[in-house]
């Protein structure tokens, strides 16, 4: 008798679910899990107080971006001259231009390599942290033009495609899949929260912060979606 081989029906199914849900339900729950678990060390290690720049949060956070960023230039190199290339080269900007603010264009490396005294580090390190007339950051701008843009992209879109009359949009439409993802990313992000009004004990870093587990999710969303682009898309020429 010959063993079947043939992948069973559901493995494709289990394994999206895997990724786009499992996989960072159980990283982002963890890292909730290990901030507010009272050990300094655990804490120190999600995001350290001298710097949460430094912790596995904030360093996902980068390496996502960095993929994202590589996926993207590579489908602007691939894409026909048009508006395809036109967007994914505007996408790609847009990942560097985030990354930097994200790593505040390496301020922190150069104050922790200089060993620049905490009380003279820069209060303005990058653009989002420019107060404007009203002393409201830019951060709260930069933040809702950004949840706009995941609401329609990964949710809107997707629900919508099939009835869309453009080829390019029916195209670059996101998998439903990532509706999920980005449910599981603003989820995390509400617990945090919720755990962070309780006066669980934390090393402070993320007092401020606890919206950097809900960024964590988004990037990891985008990183997904411009990979599943890149799976799709033609050799170039």
């Amino acid at each position: 008798m010959v063993a079947n081989t043939e992948p069973s029906p559901d493995s494709g199914t289990t394994r999206t679910v895997l990724v786009h849900v499992a996989l960072p339900a159980g990283v982002l729950l963890a890292l909730v899990g290990m901030y507010f678990s009272g050990s300094h060390v655990l804490q120190e290690a999600v995001a350290p107080a001298v710097n949460r720049e430094f912790g596995i949060l904030e360093t996902l956070q980068h390496l996502l971006l960095v993929a994202f960023g590589i996926l993207v230039a590579r489908l602007a190199w691939r894409a026909p001259r048009g508006i395809e290339r036109v967007l994914f080269s505007v996408a790609t900007a847009g990942a560097i231009f985030m990354f930097l603010e994200e790593i505040d264009y390496g301020l922190h490396y150069y104050e922790a390599l200089a060993g620049v005294d905490p009380a003279d580090r820069a209060t303005v390190r990058n653009l989002h942290n420019i107060r404007r007339g009203s002393g409201d950051e830019l951060a709260d701008i930069i933040k809702k033009a950004g949840d706009l843009l995941v609401l329609v992209w990964f949710v809107v879109l997707p629900l919508i495609a099939p009835r869309l009359k453009s080829p390019l949009l029916r195209r670059l439409a996101p998998s439903r899949w990532l509706i999920a993802t980005v449910a599981v990313a603003f989820l995390a992000s509400r617990l945090a929260h919720a755990i962070g009004d309780t006066g669980a004990p934390t090393n402070g870093a993320l007092d401020k912060a606890l919206g950097e587990f809900r960024e964590l999710g988004t990037y990891y969303a985008w990183t997904l979606y411009a990979f599943a682009l890149h799976k799709k898309a033609p050799p170039p020429a």
